[in-house]
């Protein structure tokens, strides 16, 4: 995601192709985490902030640790900033 997504700050849509994302915790992590990085890209630091805690939220219940740690860690960071 962080290599195909956000090489050189060209930021791509998060592409879907069918609903069945929407069930599945760790697509809407990483939907949810493309948000936020929009918003701390806009420097609205505090809505970035919330969102990265849906990522912690969603990551948790599949317990994917990669997802789990940045979301946290992006949570209290932009939380800091603000």
């Amino acid at each position: 995601m962080n290599g195909a997504y956000n090489c050189n700050d060209n930021f791509k849509e998060f592409r879907t192709w069918s609903k069945g994302y929407i069930k599945d915790d760790i697509d809407n992590a990483l939907a949810l985490n493309a948000v936020a990085i929009k918003y701390s890209r806009k420097k609205e630091y505090e809505k970035a902030s919330k969102i990265y805690y849906c990522v912690y939220q969603n990551a948790v219940k599949q317990a994917h640790p990669t997802y789990i740690v940045a979301g946290l860690n992006n949570a209290a960071w932009y939380m800091q900033v603000t």
